[in-house]
């Protein structure tokens, strides 16, 4: 975990300029896609800074009134903001009835762009995590094409279906994802539809699924979330290279995966 005040913001900013050379350079975000978000807690001198903008939020967040989040503008290219991340991040503060948010003007982010049009699932993902009393900080999104692709698999319909692929493929899946992935049917990118979908399937999950679209990944830090997407993103590709040798791949067995969990 990071320290608070002015070394957690700019220990974040320098993982999320990382991440999103990263997600650019494997081609997990195309165009504006991806997006990625940091909740803070403290107000770290935020109630200072000009508000300038407002937006609804259709989405119940109530344990997220008055917080605030950093999070990629709508639009915004990952190979942007691997260059200049302040002009690329907004800062918002959630209303006190947490159905409104604020855009702050704070001279250091961005101030005349919105926030990504997956904000309304970042908020959601913060919220059931909150209720579940394991309340992560930062999310990922990017468009992860082996588990995109490894999502169309047609004989894949709910989260035990993918993650007997993903913890059957590779030993680091089991040990880093536990719980597995929830797998989120196709929703309308953007839409609070798919927001409320992934919030009533993420209970003791880190990571996201999104059918067809993409995964998110929540955690302590962006770096962490970056790593779930990460090992997914493997286990996945090993599958669907075994598979395009010609052969199933061998799968750990259910006792294999035990005694990697008890590790």
């Amino acid at each position: 975990m990071y320290r608070s005040g002015k070394i957690y913001i700019e220990n974040a900013l320098k993982e999320i300029k990382q991440i999103a050379s990263i997600l650019w350079k494997k081609g997990w975000a195309e165009r504006n896609a991806g997006n990625i978000s940091l909740l803070v807690d403290e107000d770290m001198g935020f109630s200072e800074f000009e508000e300038q903008a407002s937006g609804k939020i259709n989405i119940s967040c109530p344990a997220l009134a008055g917080k605030y989040i950093i999070i990629s503008i709508s639009g915004s290219r990952m190979r942007d903001l691997a260059k200049d991340p302040l002009n690329n991040l907004c800062l918002i503060k959630i209303s006190a009835d947490a159905k409104a948010y604020h855009l702050s003007y704070s001279g250091m982010f961005c101030s005349d762009g919105n926030p990504t049009s997956e904000l309304s699932s970042h908020l959601a993902i913060y919220q059931k995590k909150i209720e579940e009393n394991k309340p992560v900080k930062a999310i990922v999104h990017a468009h992860a094409r082996e588990i995109i692709i490894l999502s169309h698999k047609p004989e894949i319909n709910n989260s035990d279906d993918f993650n007997k692929i993903l913890w059957g493929s590779h030993p680091e899946a089991v040990v880093f994802l536990p719980d597995g992935a929830a797998f989120v049917p196709y929703k309308t990118p953007g839409s609070d539809e798919i927001a409320t979908d992934t919030y009533n399937r993420i209970e003791g999950k880190s990571l996201a699924v999104w059918e067809g679209h993409g995964s998110l990944a929540f955690a302590n830090t962006p770096m962490e979330a970056f790593d779930l997407i990460d090992i997914a993103a493997k286990a996945s590709d090993i599958y669907l290279r075994c598979l395009s040798a010609g052969y199933e791949p061998k799968y750990l067995s259910e006792e294999e995966q035990q005694k990697l969990r008890e590790l």
